[in-house]
């Protein structure tokens, strides 16, 4: 797991979550600017300004906020910054997706035929020889989006060979 978080698009997103976790808001009010100050020196770059709602929102879609904001609502954190625990807790939660991302792999990997041996070492070369590794570790949005398409695929393989869809 990483030691901290670094200052780019994955650090904006979960700022948004702690403070949509905070107040239920998806903007970030503009009297926070100071805790935003380095992600705000080049404009549009993180955030963008939205001036009739007083509120700076990040570039990123309000679904990463949403999604990142579930290890947050465990947390009383008043603040909007990110320490040691809220990594902590972003990478369990990295942890738990990625088992749940595994598991919708091997499974649609089975349901293409594939046995348990052949699908381990699938899997193994496919998460370590691709970005997969480092989404979990860097706790990236893109992640979200590998695991989507996944379970899409997984359930349009499914309808595609019994007619039936899992989600009926």
């Amino acid at each position: 797991m990483p030691k901290k978080f670094y200052a780019g698009d994955a650090y904006a997103i979960k700022l948004n979550a702690i403070n949509f976790a905070q107040t239920g808001s998806l903007g970030i009010d503009y009297t926070k600017r100071e805790e935003l100050y380095p992600l705000l020196e080049n404009k549009g770059q993180y955030f963008f300004e939205n001036d009739s709602k007083s509120k700076y929102f990040h570039r990123w879609g309000q679904l990463n906020t949403v999604l990142y904001a579930i290890p947050e609502i465990f947390h009383s954190n008043k603040a909007l910054f990110i320490n040691q625990t809220t990594v902590f807790r972003h990478g369990i939660y990295q942890s738990i997706l990625f088992a749940l991302f595994l598991c919708v792999f091997l499974r649609t990997l089975e349901n293409l035929g594939f046995e348990n041996k052949e699908s381990y070492f699938y899997v193994t070369l496919v998460c370590l020889s691709t970005f997969t590794f480092q989404y979990i570790r860097v706790q990236s949005y893109e992640f979200f989006q590998l695991l989507f398409f996944t379970s899409f695929f997984s359930s349009l393989e499914r309808y595609k060979n019994t007619g039936k869809s899992k989600y009926r």
